[in-house]
C-alpha cells in the first residue's frame, strides 16, 4: 500500500511518486492525499493511475477503512471503459434534476417565485432526455421547440422574467458540471470538453425557443400619454 501527499516538495510530486509505484509494484494500492479535492486533483489522479484520492483532513479510520476497501477487492481496480458524456447524463438524469432544484431554490430571484417542486423542476428532465438524444444522432424536432416554447409561456404566467429563463438555463449547466465532478473517473477525459460544449450549445438552443416564446407572450406595458 502507497499513501502519498500530492504535494511533497513541489506541487504534484505525490504524482511522480505514485507513478514510480506503478512501475516497481504494479499490485499495490495507490492512495493520494490532498487538501484541494478540485477537478483537476481527479483528472491527474486518473491519469497516473490513483486508486484513489484522500482529502485532508482524513481520521485514521477512514483511511484504514478505504485501505481495507480497496485491498478486499483487489489491489489494483478493475478496468473502467470511459463514457462519453452523454451516457453519464442519461444515467445521472435524476441527479441532475435534483441537484438543478437544489440551485434553483437557493437562487435569490427564482427563490422568490412560490412553486412546487414538481412545477418548478418538471422540464428538466424532458430538456436533458431532448439533450442526450440530439447528442446521440437526433436532430431538434417540431416537438422538441414547441415544447420548449410552452415551458416559455409557463414560466411567465407564473410571474418570472426573461433574466430568469436564462438564469436556469445557467444552472442547469451549473448542475451538469457538477455531475461531470462527481463521475470524471468514468469519463471519456479525451471527448469531454467537445462533448460539453456539444450539450451546452444545445441547451442554449432549447433556452432560445423559451425566450422567443416568452417575449411573444409577454404582456406589453401601456405608455401614458401626459
Amino acid at each position: 500500500v502507497l499513501i502519498s501527499d500530492m504535494n511533497i516538495e513541489r506541487a504534484g510530486d505525490g504524482f511522480t511518486v505514485v507513478s514510480a509505484m506503478r512501475s516497481a509494484q504494479p499490485n499495490a494500492v495507490r492512495l493520494i492525499l490532498t487538501g484541494y479535492p478540485a477537478i483537476e486533483t481527479a483528472l491527474q489522479a486518473l491519469r497516473e493511475g490513483v486508486d484513489d484520492y484522500l482529502i485532508k483532513p482524513s481520521e485514521i479510520e477512514d483511511i484504514v477503512a478505504k485501505i481495507k476497501s480497496k485491498m478486499e477487492r483487489g489491489a489494483r481496480r478493475p478496468e473502467i471503459k470511459p463514457k462519453r458524456l452523454s451516457e453519464i447524463i442519461k444515467r445521472e438524469r435524476g441527479y441532475i434534476t435534483e441537484k438543478w432544484l437544489e440551485l434553483a431554490k437557493q437562487d435569490a430571484d427564482l427563490s422568490r417565485i412560490n412553486l412546487p417542486d414538481a412545477e418548478r423542476k418538471d422540464h428538466v428532465p424532458r430538456l436533458l432526455d431532448v439533450a442526450v438524444g440530439i447528442f446521440e444522432g437526433n436532430k431538434i424536432t417540431a416537438e422538441n421547440k414547441f415544447a420548449a416554447a410552452q415551458h416559455g409561456k409557463m414560466r411567465i404566467a407564473q410571474g418570472y422574467l426573461a433574466a430568469w429563463l436564462v438564469r436556469e438555463a445557467s444552472l442547469l449547466q451549473d448542475a451538469i458540471a457538477a455531475c461531470i465532478h462527481c463521475n470524471v473517473l468514468e469519463i471519456q477525459i479525451s471527448t469531454l470538453i467537445p462533448d460539453m460544449v456539444r450539450v451546452f450549445g444545445i441547451v442554449q438552443s432549447l433556452l432560445e425557443e423559451s425566450l422567443s416564446a416568452f417575449l411573444v407572450q409577454r404582456p406589453q406595458r401601456t405608455v401614458r400619454k401626459r
